[in-house]
């Protein structure tokens, strides 16, 4: 069951949070040097019911808290980071995409605050011409996909970083090695950042996953997927 505060949810993202990743993206936006769109993260899953949502929901507050401008884009087609919020009780102001096409709006931005956008993935997609805008104005941009590869994003994705959220369920581990294997496959995003967060996690659950996703891709995963962190299940 969803707890009423995402406070909670928090701790238990604390391993991730403190990252070498996630502290290389800390300090870089507050020191000023930022990657180019280094701030667009898209989570991924392989399968439905990982958590993915979730963690990118908790992402978000956790960003916000420290004082961060966070966009949500959220083109889950069931349920997704905004159902997430709304359930949670946790404050969001809600823009749709031709909001944002206006200067006016950037005006009332107030640091810690999370706004929202509902949209499919091609409709985020053909509105790049505004990208920069929201790239200058929020300091993360999180983008809550389906479960599977969003092949209309491609070009998108080629600006921002891949997170794979994936569990030690079998079925997740296939699906996993799917995105996989469709990222790589991709010449165009073969300089794409590309790393992964495992929810609901045992201590081992790291080594069980990449071997099992080794086996599957008949790769050498860790050469090509950083390990961004645990979410233990003891935590929560």
């Amino acid at each position: 069951m969803l707890s009423n505060n995402l406070e909670a949810w928090a701790d238990a993202l604390a391993m991730v949070m403190t990252s070498d990743y996630f502290t290389r993206m800390f300090n870089e936006r507050n020191s000023g040097v930022v990657r180019l769109f280094a701030n667009r993260l898209w989570f991924m899953s392989g399968k439905g019911g990982v958590g993915k949502s979730l963690i990118v929901s908790v992402v978000a507050k956790i960003f916000a808290d420290t004082g961060y401008h966070v966009l949500v884009i959220d083109t889950s087609s069931l349920g997704g980071a905004q159902a997430i919020f709304e359930r949670a009780d946790e404050p969001f102001k809600f823009y749709n995409l031709d909001m944002l096409r206006r200067s006016a709006v950037y005006k009332d931005l107030v640091k810690g605050n999370i706004g929202l956008v509902k949209c499919s993935v091609y409709e985020y997609m053909i509105h790049d011409s505004f990208h920069n805008d929201i790239n200058r104005h929020f300091d993360f941009v999180l983008i809550d996909t389906d479960a599977g590869f969003p092949i209309t994003a491609e070009s998108s994705i080629m600006w921002g970083d891949i997170i794979l959220i994936t569990t030690q369920d079998p079925g997740s581990i296939v699906g996993t090695s799917a995105v996989i294997e469709a990222i790589l496959s991709k010449p165009e995003l073969k300089h794409t950042s590309v790393g992964m967060i495992i929810n609901f996690a045992k201590l081992a659950s790291k080594k069980v996953i990449y071997e099992a996703l080794a086996s599957l891709t008949d790769r050498n995963v860790y050469d090509v997927i950083d390990f961004h962190g645990l979410v233990l299940t003891s935590n929560r």
